[in-house]
């Protein structure tokens, strides 16, 4: 498991799946801030290995750290249309390139017919009504941990950790892998007496 989250310095499913065995522990230990940002990053993550999936081999990608910035504007009007016209306003005329957050992400292989994508905007919701990956991501955004006036509480956390895990779920099955068996290598052996 260790090798597989080393073996590429962009995004993989094995460090999303690490990454949700961490935000876990962190949510068991009652250190729910930490564990929020684990699931926000987490999101994120599985987000930009569905974005590479679908974009490796098109040009689009430039940065294999993080495949959703330094997108050149018009390889993405190209490859997502419909989603570049509705955010053609908020895009700067003068830039060549931009960064994608995570709702533009998943737009764009949502919109290239990624399921995976689409289930992550479903959860999103919109800005306006979110749904309850949105709703919970508020919290977040609140938070102290976001520079706001909020705790994080255990429901909260423990929401966000059912939704995500139900998201790196659903990302495995979109590439059919075997989720237990990629958690399998996530767990620390534990020894008599400790």
């Amino acid at each position: 498991h260790l090798r597989s989250c080393a073996a590429s310095d962009g995004p993989t499913l094995h460090a999303a799946i690490d990454l949700l065995a961490n935000g876990i522990r962190r949510v068991q230990r009652h250190q729910y801030a930490d564990a929020v940002a684990r699931f926000y990053r987490l999101v994120e993550l599985l987000v930009q290995w569905r974005f590479t999936e679908c974009f490796a081999s098109q040009g689009l990608i430039t940065q294999t750290a993080n495949p959703t910035a330094g997108i050149e504007v018009k390889k993405a009007a190209d490859a997502a249309p419909r989603w570049f016209d509705e955010r053609r306003g908020s895009i700067s005329p003068n830039s060549p390139t931009l960064n994608l957050g995570l709702r533009d992400a998943a737009s764009v292989i949502a919109e290239q017919g990624d399921d995976f994508g689409a289930k992550v905007l479903a959860d999103l919701g919109s800005v306006t009504e979110p749904g309850r990956l949105g709703t919970l991501l508020q919290r977040r955004h609140h938070s102290f941990l976001a520079h706001g006036s909020m705790p994080i509480r255990g429901e909260t956390a423990m929401q966000l950790q059912n939704v995500v895990f139900e998201l790196a779920r659903a990302a495995t099955a979109s590439d059919d892998l075997d989720f237990e068996e990629l958690t399998a290598g996530t767990v620390f052996p534990c020894y008599p007496g400790s």
